[in-house]
C-alpha cells in the first residue's frame, strides 16, 4: 500500500508542482507576475513535494530532516517567495490546494480494497505540516532580515543611516583597541549641493547625493563602511587602515567625484567634494572625539576652496593640476550663473518698481485735477454772494468790517455748506484710490 502511494505521487510528481505554483501566482497582481521566476519556483516545489513523498517511508529517513535535501528546498521556496513580493498567507494557501490535490490523485489511484489508506494521508498530511513549516519559518525570516536592513539603510542613498554608522565606529574602535589594529574615519561633504538646489531644484541634489553615494561604496572595499552622516555629509570606516592608507583613499573620492558625478541634463557643472580625515588613536581616542577632528579636518579643506583632502594635523592635499583646474572653472561658470540670475532679479524688480510709481503718479495727478476744480468752484461761489462792490470796497473807518451785514454772512455760510455737500461725493470717489488718501 505504501510503496503504491509513493508509485501514485511520482507519476504526477511535475503536475502537483506546477499546480502549487500556479496556485501562489494566483494571488499576485497580474503586472507582478511577469517578474517571478516560474521555472525555479516549480523546480524547488518538486523538490519540497519529493521531500514529502519521502517522508512517507517514516521519521527515519535521511532525506527529511533538517538539512536535508527536501529542507533545503522548502527553505529556498520561502526565500524565493519572499523575493518575488509574496505575503505568508500566498505561500501557505498553496499547501492546503497540495493536500487537496494529493487526496484526489490518491483517491482515483488507490482500490477500493486497499488497506490503511487513513494511515498513510494521516502520514502524509504530517509531511507536508512539517514542509510548510520550514517554507514559513524562511519566510518569515526572510522578512525579519529585510525590515533589519531597512531600519540601517537610508532610503535616498542607499548608505547606512547616522544611527548605524555610530555603533558601527564605537564597534571598530573597540576591536582597534583589542586586537592593536588601526581604524581611520573619513568625513566627506559636498562643496556644491546648495547651488545645485538652488538653481536646479532639490530632484537635481537628490540625484547628485545618489550619484556620490554609488562612487563611495565602489570605491570602498566590503568591510568599510559608508554612511550618511547628515544632509550632505558622509562618514566612511576604515577598518584595519592606517592614515597613509586612508589618505590615498580620499584622494581617489576626491577625484572620482570632481570626475565622474555629474547632472543629466547639466553636464558641465563640475561637482566637488570636501574630506576630512582622523586616525585612532593618534588623533582622538573616543568615537565622538574622532568624528570631530574628521570634521575639523573637512571643514578646514572646504575653507581652503573645497576639492581636496585635509587630516587633522593641518595638512592638505590638493587634488592634480587638471581637476583643480576644472573645479576653478566650474566654480567660475557656477559664478557666472548666479550673478546672472541676481541681475535678471534686480531688472525684474526694478521695472516692477517703475510700473507701480507710474501708477501712484497718476493717481496723484488726478487727485491734484480734483483739487483745483473744487477751489474754482468755491471761488465762483464766494464771488455769487458778495457783491463786487462789497468785494473791492475798502473800509472807509476803523471798525466798519465788524459792521457788515448779517444777511451777507449767512448767506456765505449757507452757499458754503451746499458747496461742501455738492463735493463730497467727488472727493470720495476720486480720493479713495490714492494711496494714503482712501478712506480708512
Amino acid at each position: 500500500m505504501l510503496q503504491r502511494t509513493i508509485d501514485i505521487l511520482r507519476t504526477d510528481l511535475d503536475q502537483l508542482a506546477d499546480d502549487w505554483v500556479r496556485a501562489m501566482n494566483a494571488s499576485l497582481p497580474p503586472e507582478s507576475r511577469k517578474a517571478v521566476p516560474v521555472g525555479e519556483l516549480v523546480e524547488r516545489a518538486r523538490t519540497v513535494i519529493d521531500g514529502a513523498i519521502l517522508g512517507l517511508a517514516g521519521e527515519d529517513s535521511t532525506e527529511f530532516r533538517v538539512g536535508g535535501e527536501a529542507f533545503a528546498a522548502a527553505v529556498k521556496l520561502g526565500q524565493l517567495g519572499k523575493d518575488c513580493g509574496y505575503e505568508l498567507d500566498h505561500v501557505i494557501r498553496p499547501f492546503a490546494l497540495l493536500r487537496q490535490r494529493v487526496l484526489e490523485l490518491l483517491g482515483g489511484n488507490l482500490r477500493q480494497g486497499d488497506a490503511g489508506p487513513l494511515c498513510t494521508a494521516a502520514r502524509l498530511d504530517s509531511s507536508l505540516d512539517q514542509l510548510l513549516l520550514w517554507t514559513a519559518d524562511a519566510f518569515l525570516n526572510a522578512r525579519i532580515q529585510e525590515l533589519q536592513r531597512q531600519a540601517i539603510t537610508d532610503g535616498l542613498t542607499g548608505t547606512f543611516t547616522h544611527d548605524h554608522f555610530l555603533r558601527r565606529l564605537e564597534e571598530e574602535m573597540e576591536r582597534s583597541r583589542r586586537y592593536g589594529q588601526p581604524v581611520t574615519l573619513l568625513m566627506a561633504d559636498l562643496d556644491t549641493l546648495k547651488v545645485i538646489n538652488d538653481r536646479f531644484g532639490h530632484l537635481s541634489g537628490d540625484e547628485v547625493l545618489r550619484q556620490v553615494a554609488d562612487l563611495l561604496v565602489n570605491t570602498c572595499r566590503r568591510v568599510d563602511v559608508v554612511a550618511r552622516y547628515g544632509g550632505d555629509e558622509f562618514g566612511i570606516i576604515l577598518p584595519q587602515t592606517d592614515s597613509e592608507g586612508a589618505k590615498k583613499l580620499a584622494k581617489r573620492i576626491v577625484q572620482g567625484v570632481a570626475s565622474n558625478v555629474h547632472l543629466s541634463k547639466q553636464e558641465d557643472f563640475v561637482t566637488t567634494i570636501s574630506v576630512g580625515l582622523a586616525a585612532y588613536p593618534q588623533d582622538a581616542d573616543t568615537p565622538r572625539a574622532l568624528t570631530e577632528a574628521a570634521d575639523r579636518a573637512m571643514y578646514r579643506a572646504k575653507a581652503a576652496g573645497g576639492n581636496m583632502v585635509c587630516w587633522d594635523d593641518g595638512a592638505l592635499a590638493p587634488s592634480d593640476s587638471s581637476a583643480q583646474g576644472e573645479h576653478s572653472r566650474s566654480l567660475t561658470m557656477q559664478f557666472r550663473g548666479v550673478l546672472r540670475e541676481l541681475v535678471d532679479r534686480l531688472e525684474r524688480e526694478n521695472r516692477e518698481m517703475e510700473e507701480s510709481l507710474a501708477e501712484v503718479q497718476h493717481r496723484l495727478d488726478a487727485h491734484e485735477r480734483h483739487e483745483a476744480a473744487i477751489q474754482d468752484t468755491v471761488a465762483e461761489m464766494i464771488a455769487g454772494v458778495i457783491p463786487p462792490a462789497r468785494r473791492d470796497k475798502k473800509p472807509s473807518q476803523e471798525g466798519e468790517a465788524e459792521n457788515e451785514p448779517s444777511a451777507v454772512l449767512l448767506a456765505v455760510a449757507e452757499r458754503t455748506n451746499d458747496l461742501c455737500r455738492t463735493v463730497e461725493g467727488w472727493t470720495e470717489d476720486s480720493l479713495s484710490a490714492v494711496p494714503g488718501i482712501g478712506a480708512a
